[in-house]
């Protein structure tokens, strides 16, 4: 639901609140879960026995992980198109272009 309300908002050319929205609302949702997590009676002993067990794996997923993201981020594998942000559409608007 909040990424299509972003979508909206950004389609309607509202960046910033588009971003705003966002950024509010995973946060209420970052607090929500960190009160449940907070609930919860973990005891750290039985934990700290176990994490030594799975470390080898999880090294692993999250060296793929890793390598994942510095593939799709590499600028050379997804060509950008040239576009024009809204700020400047609106000084071309106003101005019409008088402004550098």
């Amino acid at each position: 639901v909040f990424r299509n309300t972003s979508g909206l908002l950004l389609f309607l050319g509202l960046d910033f609140f588009a971003m705003i929205f966002s950024v509010v609302h995973i946060g209420a949702i970052a607090v929500s879960f960190l009160f449940v997590v907070m609930m919860f009676n973990i005891q750290i002993a039985e934990i700290h026995e176990e994490v030594l067990r799975y470390l080898p794996v999880s090294g692993i997923i999250g060296l793929i992980f890793w390598w994942e993201m510095f593939f799709i981020l590499d600028n050379e594998s997804i060509p950008l198109l040239p576009t024009q942000r809204n700020t400047t559409s609106l000084r071309y608007t106003v101005y019409a272009g008088k402004v550098r």
